[in-house]
């Protein structure tokens, strides 16, 4: 049986996401909260963690027992002075039935939205998430009428951020996705980048990495929706045996005066252990 006392023996897989792109200019100003826009009231940054065992079956339905949590916080105009940092964040851990005295599912991320320290500096948003991932003999039970089943090892690490009205399209508003970033394993690691826009009700969807999402949110229910996941799979039988990073420094676009966001740099760093 694993127990927690067992973690400090595991083999770390770890990733960490860094200053990945949000902020706001226009013609006068960098920070949407130091100069915002009339009308507009702030955002709301939701962080979501899920951590646990998953089994497909032979009909290809697959089956989860797992451990989640989440935390959220509405950002608010008028109340933050400049320079000040507002994080979120949450954890979850899940163990098998049995297993290896390395495997265990765990997970913690963080988002910060720091506004810039003058109406003229750029707000960023910080990710960071670590995961911690080993299914080498891992066995969970999936209940009636699966019972006890060889299991992989997931987490997941979700940022939701949503605004809405008025940010009209007159004065050049946009959302900037992030770079896609570099991953050590893609066989195991995966990040998605989607969004959406309501507009007088009707919703419209996109996806993608590195491009600006221009808004004209000027209806009193018109919102904008961004999510960020990036997800660890390590199938039965694996216990990863690296350890790695990423980090983002944030890149203004210049030469653009109204942006709901800014672009990425992504820096690898890998060790071996």
């Amino acid at each position: 049986m694993v127990n927690a006392a067992m973690i400090k023996d595991s083999l770390l897989k770890t990733a960490i996401f860094g200053t990945v792109s949000l902020g706001i200019c226009h013609a006068q100003a960098s920070s949407i909260f130091l100069d915002p826009p009339p009308g507009w009231n702030g955002m709301n940054i939701n962080v979501y963690v899920e951590a646990g065992y998953q089994w497909q079956d032979p009909m290809d339905a697959l089956h989860k027992v797992s451990t989640s949590s989440s935390g959220s916080t509405f950002i608010p105009t008028g109340l933050h002075p400049a320079g000040a940092g507002i994080t979120v964040m949450d954890s979850a851990m899940h163990l098998p039935d049995t297993g290896d005295v390395k495997d265990f599912s765990s997970v913690s991320g963080s988002t910060t939205y720091t506004i810039g320290a003058t109406p003229s500096t750029f707000d960023t948003i910080d990710f960071n998430v670590t995961s911690t991932t080993s299914a080498m003999t891992a066995f969970a039970d999936f209940g009636p009428p699966f019972g006890v089943q060889p299991a992989a090892s997931y987490t997941r690490f979700q940022v939701d951020i949503l605004t809405q009205a008025p940010l009209p399209g007159t004065s050049g508003y946009a959302f900037a996705l992030p770079a896609m970033p570099t991953l050590t394993d893609p066989s195991q690691e995966s990040v998605t980048s989607i969004y959406s826009t309501t507009i007088g009700g009707v919703p419209t969807f996109g996806s993608g990495f590195g491009y600006n999402v221009p808004l004209n949110l000027v209806n009193p229910s018109d919102s904008f929706h961004y999510t960020f996941i990036y997800e660890v799979l390590t199938p039965h039988g694996v216990d990863p045996t690296f350890s790695h990073s990423l980090t983002a420094v944030v890149v203004p676009e210049l030469g653009s005066s109204s942006l709901l966001g800014l672009s990425s740099l992504l820096l690898l760093s890998r060790r071996r252990k």
